[in-house]
């Protein structure tokens, strides 16, 4: 980053660092530090920017994309197939239609050098000099994924859902207060407004008439680590959450993803 950018983000008081997608006609998969940022299945065009910050710490953070075809196809199609992006960071104490975005870098598929070797990788560094706490999940012990695991993890999203389940928020909220507070921080929020924003965004899920609470199946959950090893995330299908609200007049869904990591005491709790 030369200079003149990282003075700029140095004085920013609460900085936003975002991931911008745009893409469309292949497989992408996005991390910061081996944590999920995004996974697209390609088949509709994508523009969107994702907060990042939860996943930062200060210095050097790893931002890696993984590119594949279509499922189903065994190349990119030339013609239709598209990634670009960037990173930027914003201040949030600027109103934003004045935020300037800062940017860090761009990135772009170059489908010049497709040699049929998937996936396709691109990899930035995003230098970060904001003083983001240490999370706890990066102390956290590296993850097995056998039995004892499966069935820890398993438990813990069935408490979660059966707290939805009786539309009893306050246990839901008591579950997640790890990720609550570092999420607080890492937006630069105080924590009662995190809590009730949660608390909001629960409520319109349990209270749309509309939508339905999908039965669990953990004969089919899926366990992918990441945070290099410290993090797990309990999912129905690859990229598909455990918990998920369906809305059987659409085709639209609510999915609440889980990532547990391991706390000092042996137990897995919620963090992001």
């Amino acid at each position: 980053m030369w200079f003149g950018k990282g003075a700029k983000i140095r004085s920013m008081r609460e900085p936003l660092y975002r991931v911008h997608l745009d893409t469309f006609a292949c497989r992408v998969r996005t991390t910061v530090n081996d944590c999920p940022v995004t996974a697209t299945r390609g088949k509709r065009s994508l523009k969107a920017a994702y907060s990042v910050n939860g996943w930062l710490l200060q210095g050097d953070n790893f931002l890696k994309i993984t590119i594949d075809p279509l499922e189903g196809q065994d190349a990119l199609d030339g013609d239709k197939a598209f990634l670009r992006g960037k990173a930027t960071v914003g201040d949030m104490t600027v109103p934003q239609d004045r935020r300037e975005e800062v940017e860090q870098f761009t990135f772009e598929l170059d489908l010049s050098q497709d040699t049929g070797a998937y996936p396709i990788v691109i990899e930035e560094t995003l230098d970060v000099p904001t003083a983001f706490p240490r999370w706890g999940w990066t102390r956290a012990p590296v993850l097995t994924v056998d039995d004892a695991l499966r069935t820890q993890a398993a438990r813990a999203v069935l408490e979660v859902w059966d707290a939805l389940q009786h539309r009893d928020l306050d246990r839901v909220l008591d579950l997640q207060r790890v990720r609550v507070r570092e999420m607080s921080e890492s937006m630069h929020q105080p924590i009662d407004e995190r809590i009730a924003d949660t608390r909001a965004d629960l409520e319109l899920l349990t209270g749309d008439a509309t939508s339905r609470l999908r039965p669990l199946d953990a004969d089919a959950y899926v366990y992918p680590l990441f945070g290099d090893g410290r993090i797990v995330r309990v999912d129905s299908a690859p990229d598909s959450p455990a918990i998920r609200y369906d809305f059987p007049e659409t085709t639209v869904f609510a999915g609440i993803p889980m990532l547990l990591s391991r706390n000092s005491t042996g137990g897995l709790e919620w963090v992001r």
